[in-house]
């Protein structure tokens, strides 16, 4: 295993102070993994191997040791995590980090704690072959790129209820995709409700053809700062539906600041339900060939 310490004060506030947070990552697949694999991989299956390549400065410790200052996922750049930055020290302030310290500029720029280790790729490939089943790679350094092909998937390939068009745009963790499926809706996942985030969600949805409904669900972060996506932005993703656009009631009463937990999204999207019941899955194969109409976009790469 490889282990990466994240230290952020952008996504985790004050809790930063008071807690470390690890991300635990395997350089190889353990024995269970590969033995749920050999036992679930009928020949001709199709196996997906989804990487984030962002990358970010990191501190190498102790050999499986990293650090880092920050992430990509709070719409921050490596860069603005300074002092000297008037948003980042008006951030600092809130949550009572007075005495923070700017991250050496000499460090080296690996994988971020996003990604997955790239050793695994082989070994999947190879345990594929094993079992007669082609492997398959999508790559992103855009995750929203990732998250408008998916979309985009689930809408081409499932079938909409009784012609209602229904997006859900969940955020964070507020996000369950199996009772999306279950409602009929469409999901598209925001990774944070960064101000970044929030804009691609609305390109996105402008850009595709007109929801009879959105449903937002934006999750509050606990801290307000310069990069966030303010209220009036998720209303105004909302407002793109054609008939009724959303924003769940309690999360917007909580936004930014009294976090919720993630179970909201799951009993939200039950109580949403339309359908009666789980669609049919879509085969690997197809869901790859569709995927890969997407290769062209900037960020995202099928292969």
């Amino acid at each position: 295993m490889t282990v990466r310490q994240v230290h952020d004060p952008v996504l985790r506030a004050a809790l930063c102070g008071k807690s470390v947070s690890l991300q635990v990552r395997w350089r190889t697949l353990p024995g269970a993994y590969r033995r749920f694999l050999s036992s679930r991989l009928p020949p001709g299956s199709v196996g997906v191997l989804i990487r984030d390549l962002r990358t970010w400065p990191v501190l190498d410790g102790p050999p499986g040791y990293g650090f880092q200052i920050g992430s990509p996922t709070s719409g921050w750049g490596p860069a603005e995590h300074s002092g000297d930055n008037d948003a980042f020290a008006r951030l600092l302030h809130r949550i009572g980090g007075g005495d923070w310290c700017d991250p050496d500029t000499g460090v080296t720029r690996r994988y971020a704690e996003t990604s997955g280790e790239p050793g695994l790729e082989p070994e999947l490939r190879r345990i594929l072959a094993e079992h007669g089943s082609t492997g398959h790679r999508m790559l992103y350094t855009d995750p929203h790129a990732f998250s408008a092909a998916v979309a985009d998937l689930y809408r081409a390939l499932l079938p909409s209820r009784d012609g209602d068009a229904h997006a859900v745009v969940g955020t964070g963790r507020m996000t369950d995709p199996w009772q999306a499926l279950d409602a009929g809706m469409v999901p598209y996942w925001c990774e944070s409700s960064s101000r970044a985030a929030a804009t691609a969600a609305e390109l996105w949805l402008a850009g595709s053809r007109p929801f009879d409904r959105i449903s937002v669900l934006p999750e509050p972060p606990g801290i307000s700062h310069d990069r966030l996506a303010s209220l009036p932005h998720w209303r105004s993703i909302a407002a793109l539906a054609r008939r009724t656009g959303t924003v769940d009631r309690l999360l917007a009463g909580r936004y930014p600041v009294l976090p919720a937990a993630p179970g909201h999204a799951t009993g939200f999207l039950r109580h949403a339900a339309v359908a009666s019941h789980r669609p049919e899955l879509i085969p690997g194969a197809e869901a790859v060939r569709h995927l890969a109409r997407h290769g062209s976009l900037t960020g995202l790469m099928i292969a």
